[in-house]
């Protein structure tokens, strides 16, 4: 899961949909207790490196 989500343009919903989620909450809690932080430290890198607008 760690490159689709630092490589993506989705949004996280659009993700966590794509994973089976039905939240966007779920998505983050289950990815923080996988990888030991949430998938928003990911994009919010990105966004803030100016990779997504």
């Amino acid at each position: 899961m760690r490159g689709p989500v630092s490589e993506t343009n989705m949004t996280l919903f659009e993700m966590a949909a794509a994973c089976g989620f039905n939240s966007k909450s779920s998505f983050a809690k289950t990815f923080a207790r996988r990888f030991g932080h949430p998938p928003s430290r990911v994009h919010h890198r990105r966004r803030a490196a100016g990779e997504r607008t």
